[in-house]
């Protein structure tokens, strides 16, 4: 976390940058850290945390699916043969 500064220090910084004796851009250039980009799109890595909470997603996801699925296309099935068979 950065220092607290005094009313003095502060009160110094102003009138040193109102005189002209620091200049803004060099006090702002000097603080800057390098930012990496980074490609959400391509991962690079995934920790094992993550890639043990996908696995528990799919497993259950696939759990879901195979269960409801068959129900969903009988259901579907028997739908499509009744509207069938009021419309000869």
């Amino acid at each position: 976390m950065s220092e607290v500064l005094s009313q003095n220090e502060i009160d110094s910084l102003l009138s040193a940058l109102s005189n002209g004796e620091l200049d803004a851009d060099e006090i702002k250039d000097s603080g800057e850290k390098q930012v990496k980009d980074y490609d959400f799109a391509r991962p690079a890595k995934f920790s094992k945390e993550h890639l043990r909470t996908m696995e528990i997603i799919f497993e259950h996801y696939g759990r879901l699916l195979s269960t409801n699925l068959p129900a969903y296309l009988r259901k579907f099935r028997a739908w499509h043969k009744s509207v069938h068979s009021c419309f000869p």
